[in-house]
């Protein structure tokens, strides 16, 4: 029996195909909130929640490891309003959450260096639900809108706006409805060029779409008869270079809506067990590939993948009510991650890519498909002037395969019953001319 003598890696725990990474930031209570940003102006992004037992925002920093780098304490009871953003339109970032119960206080906290700044931002009397950023008059300027849960008065959000002071402004329910619902958004969602607000409306769970006409808000009804949206999303989900909306029920699951020839369009409908709570879209496998992301109040992370079809998976289920969920590069490495909160802290999730069929290994002079069925194709990047002799081994050490070619060519195709009855794992492939080259394969 001859053996390989070079050493061996152990690959046990290395899945051929990827697969979700857990990791507990924070387990010591009810997390509501995520914000993900540079928010003490330090171009490092950092992690915040809402800790809702303690009235507190949580900041993490990860520096290789987890570290409660601050807490602010709040004034009022917050749930899942926490936004990291430029509010001021000032170039400074700061932290914006609002409070829950009806009296509905808005609020923004500055780091000065050694501690966080609070400024008070107004009251409008209404409970704050869910938070928002961005430019939703298409003039260039970052507002915060804020959807609202209580009437009177019959108010869906509240847009507040920065100019040497905060001011708010009412966006008003359509005609039959009161408040609006957790579920907001600001986006691209007709493909036109112009962002418009997308909120969930009470009662009959409705879902509608604000447009800034110049002097107020002209909304369009989506659709009606759903369950309570708890979160929506835009974007190109289905990666077709078209943005859609997703409007996250309570006990639907995910509705895709798509803008087509002036109207709304239901194109899909994404069943989803349990009661749905969050919703994100983005590429959190780092691969070019945007998908959906949802939580439950049963304790259950998804995603959904477009195909022919929508594909829902699961990412894990760390224990207790999950309630919000949010994408972000808080490793400050350019990679996201899923951050999943709820009511045994937050977590994080991180894909780690396995082998994908089609993908290519390489040495300076050797090319072949890293994973492998019944042949392998070897590619040498250059003209061998002698026989070639072509050896796999397993993973512990024992020759399983040999061949020698005398013809002296740079394509060399393996096959045949021996290749084909190689069991699933991992092999190493030894090419042997003037030099030795050494390629680990794997047999799915």
């Amino acid at each position: 029996m001859r053996l390989l003598c070079f050493t061996i890696l152990s690959l046990s725990a290395v899945s051929l195909f990827g697969d979700w990474q857990v990791t507990p930031v924070w387990t010591d209570g009810f997390a509501v909130g995520i914000g993900i940003g540079p928010g003490r102006d330090d171009d490092t992004n950092r992690l915040y929640i809402t800790h809702i037992t303690a009235n507190t925002i949580k900041e993490f920093t990860y520096d290789g490891t987890w570290t409660n780098t601050s807490n602010i304490s709040l004034p009022f009871y917050a749930e899942k309003p926490l936004e990291i953003c430029d509010g001021r339109n000032d170039g400074k970032m700061r932290v914006y959450t609002g409070e829950f119960w009806n009296e509905g206080r808005a609020a923004e906290y500055t780091w000065n260096g050694a501690s966080w700044d609070y400024t008070a931002m107004g009251s409008a009397g209404q409970q704050l639900l869910n938070l928002v950023a961005g430019d939703g008059r298409n003039d260039g300027v970052v507002r915060l809108y804020y959807s609202t849960g209580s009437s009177p008065p019959n108010n869906v959000a509240l847009e507040y706006s920065y100019s040497g002071g905060w001011t708010h402004a009412p966006i008003s329910a359509p005609s039959g409805y009161w408040m609006g619902n957790f579920g907001i958004d600001l986006g691209d969602g007709r493909n036109d060029g112009v962002n418009r607000l997308y909120i969930g409306l009470f009662p009959g769970y409705a879902f509608a779409e604000f447009t800034w006409n110049g002097s107020g808000w002209t909304p369009d009804i989506i659709a009606t008869g759903l369950t309570q949206v708890m979160a929506c999303a835009v974007g190109d989900g289905r990666n077709d270079n078209t943005n859609r909306v997703y409007a996250l029920c309570r006990y639907e699951g995910v509705r895709e809506y798509t803008y087509s020839g002036g109207n709304w369009v239901l194109t899909a409908t994404i069943p989803v067990s349990g009661s749905s709570f969050g919703l994100a879209l983005g590429s959190a496998r780092n691969d070019n590939v945007n998908r959906l992301y949802i939580v439950t109040y049963e304790g259950t992370a998804y995603e959904a993948t477009y195909t022919s079809g929508w594909q829902l998976s699961t990412i894990g289920n760390p224990g207790g009510s999950l309630i919000q969920v949010r994408l972000g590069s808080v490793h400050n490495d350019n990679k996201l991650r899923v951050y999943v909160a709820g009511s045994n802290g937050i977590y994080e999730y991180e894909w780690t890519p396995g082998v994908e069929e089609g993908s290519e290994v390489a040495t300076a002079r050797i090319t072949a498909p890293t994973m492998f069925r019944d042949r392998i194709s070897l590619e040498l990047n250059y003209n061998p002037q002698g026989p070639v002799e072509v050896a796999i081994y397993n993973t512990l050490g024992v020759q399983v395969y040999k061949q020698t070619f005398a013809k002296s060519s740079n394509r060399i195709l393996l096959s045949g019953d021996r290749i084909a009855r190689l069991r699933s794992g991992v092999y190493f492939l030894q090419v042997r001319t003037d030099q030795i080259e050494r390629l680990k394969l794997i047999k799915p």
